[in-house]
């Protein structure tokens, strides 16, 4: 069975932070003795804009920024778009309720540890 463990996750519009970068290293060492992990790159290119950062974080200029992108990139095993997953993730949520594969507590799907949770939008 794989690892899959999310190292990195960034804003788009913005691109990685210091954090994002640390995450990543932190991510890296790991599963850096683990032949059966993978790295997976989660881009939140779905918001189009991010108004917060965590204590002590700044992001990179746009310099530092394209080039940890690309770092990223190339080290990931795995990208995910969470525009991408917010296009399917209301059909395939339906799906699972409509066959009684999941159930909906509060909004959200438990299945397998995993918790999904969406919004419908009027």
């Amino acid at each position: 069975m794989k690892t899959i463990v999310e190292a990195g996750h960034y804003y788009g519009v913005n691109g990685p932070s210091m954090l994002s970068m640390k995450g990543w290293e932190i991510g890296k060492n790991l599963v850096a003795d683990k032949t059966d992990a993978e790295l997976v790159l989660f881009v939140d290119d779905y918001h189009q804009e991010q108004t917060f950062l965590e204590p002590g974080d700044t992001f990179l200029d746009q310099v530092e920024s394209d080039q940890a992108t690309q770092l990223l990139k190339d080290e990931a095993n795995h990208i995910f778009s969470e525009a991408a997953l917010a296009e399917v993730a209301p059909q395939e949520m339906s799906e699972l309720l409509k066959n009684g594969l999941v159930k909906l507590k509060k909004g959200v799907l438990s299945v397998a540890g995993v918790r999904l949770g969406y919004l419908r939008r009027q």
